[in-house]
């Protein structure tokens, strides 16, 4: 019997990063994600439960000016 291997999903280079990543990517299913809304308005959230965010996007996600992400603990 072969056991599945599934290798490790690659971490974000920059340290800031990193810790994002050990603080929240123990779980990136149902992640929540809204458009930053203006400054009178309430966020749009949304979950999303059809793919599992992988940790070089949930940075690059993080560092974008007109996106909210938020994750399960």
């Amino acid at each position: 019997m072969v056991a599945d291997f599934h290798p490790p999903k690659p971490i974000p280079a920059d340290p800031l990063g990193q810790r994002l990543h050990e603080i929240f990517g123990c779980n990136l299913w149902d992640f929540i994600e809204a458009p930053t809304p203006s400054p009178d308005e309430k966020p749009q959230w949304r979950t999303v439960t059809r793919y599992q965010m992988r940790p070089r996007i949930l940075w690059q996600r993080w560092q974008a000016p007109d996106t909210l992400i938020g994750v399960r603990f």
